[in-house]
């Protein structure tokens, strides 16, 4: 009955397409995992075969991902009727208080806390460079734990975990995709942090205290000309941020400038850059990947999903299924097409990962970390005999 599914809030056009499927009520699976997934959850279930699993899983995925393409074609026609604003309003570098944690505070653009003890929490500056030297400084103002540096707006705000952002923390530690290597020097309260991207040659550094360190990291090939705004995280700390709107405390070397008074050549305004990202529709790149650990499974899961999205309208969710042993040319045209999510097995995923034909810019921070190495044996050593259950 259509009111069960309702009451998990399942989208009308999902349940109309169940239906025609001969469902009547969801399963226990599918009541215990709907919501917590469509609530923004992680969920690992374990159900019996037959028991709906693919469905517990599935139908949450393609309404957020329908939900998210929707919203981005609201962006894209409010940035087409709204007017450019001058630079003088748009432009001004600040912690973005509309790309945070909820408990990260922020006060007057520059003082940033975060109380949690436990967990980190994070925000972006609404200004980015993607060219020429520019610098930014934080003064440490307590002994919590701090971690600043350069993310693109793809990252997680816990900087440095993923391979979208580049971290340098108070203890010493530099950070990229998750590796936490020594460098430059630990850091206590006063000490002033500085932040070094030299976009021209690809090169971040960090400095304490005035003292530049050597340099920390060169960007990877698929960051180069990207944009990088300031990123800055906090575990019951506190810091106050410089971009250039004030005189330095210890300043940059020569040749680099407080992001703040950087030329709008060389930066872009975050808000810009989400308008440009809404209105561009013909970017169908995947916002979900999903792996089986067999040809046969994936093609049952890519079924499910194709029957599932059928009534999913303006936009349509488009699901294309990368299979080991199958043909690979047929695979990529579909790819180019565009498709938003991509169920596939470890091994052909990877492949097309590591190729470059199956980008997951869109996907987020955690499908990069799992594909990539930090979880890609853990991929290939899936295990290779499936249960076999309905959709």
């Amino acid at each position: 009955m259509a009111a069960a599914f309702e009451e998990l809030g399942v989208a009308p056009e999902l349940i109309k397409a169940v239906e025609e499927l001969g469902w009547t009520l969801p399963t226990p699976v599918q009541v215990e995992a709907v919501p917590l997934i469509l609530g923004g959850g992680d969920v690992m279930a374990a159900a019996e075969t037959g028991s709906g699993k693919t469905g517990a899983f599935a139908l949450p995925v393609l309404q957020i991902v329908h939900e998210t393409l929707q919203s981005w074609a609201r962006g894209a026609a409010i940035a087409a009727n709204t007017p450019m604003v001058s630079c003088s309003s748009s432009r001004r570098c600040e912690l973005n208080a509309e790309d945070r944690d909820s408990f990260f505070s922020i006060k007057d653009g520059v003082l940033c806390q975060c109380r949690q003890e436990k967990s980190w929490g994070g925000a972006r500056a609404t200004l980015g460079a993607f060219a020429g030297k520019v610098y930014y400084e934080a003064e440490v103002q307590d002994e919590g734990l701090c971690r600043l540096g350069w993310s693109t707006l793809a990252a997680s705000y816990d900087i440095g975990t993923d391979r979208h952002s580049f971290g340098y923390g108070g203890t010493g530690k530099k950070s990229h995709a998750r590796r936490f290597n020594t460098y430059g020097e630990e850091c206590k309260q006063g000490d002033v942090i500085g932040c070094l991207l030299d976009g021209d040659q690809g090169t971040l550094a960090f400095s304490k205290n005035g003292r530049v360190f050597p340099v920390a990291f060169e960007l990877p090939q698929y960051l180069r000309g990207q944009v990088l705004y300031p990123a800055i995280c906090l575990k019951n700390a506190q810091m106050r941020i410089n971009f250039g709107q004030e005189p330095f405390r210890c300043g940059p070397p020569p040749g680099y400038v407080g992001i703040a008074n950087a030329s709008a050549d060389v930066t872009r305004d975050a808000a810009t850059a989400v308008a440009a990202a809404a209105s561009n529709s013909t970017d169908r790149q995947p916002l979900c990947i999903v792996l089986e650990p067999s040809r046969d499974l994936a093609e049952q899961t890519h079924k499910c999903f194709e029957a599932y999205s059928k009534y999913l309208a303006a936009p349509s969710v488009s699901t294309v299924l990368l299979g080991g042993g199958l043909d690979a040319g047929a695979q990529l045209k579909a790819l180019k097409r565009g498709a938003e999510i991509v169920v596939g097995t470890p091994g052909r995923v990877i492949d097309f990962v590591e190729s470059g034909k199956l980008p997951l810019n869109k996907a987020g921070d955690v499908a990069c970390r799992i594909v990539w190495d930090g979880g890609k044996m853990f991929i290939v050593d899936l295990d290779a005999t499936p249960t076999y259950g309905s959709c």
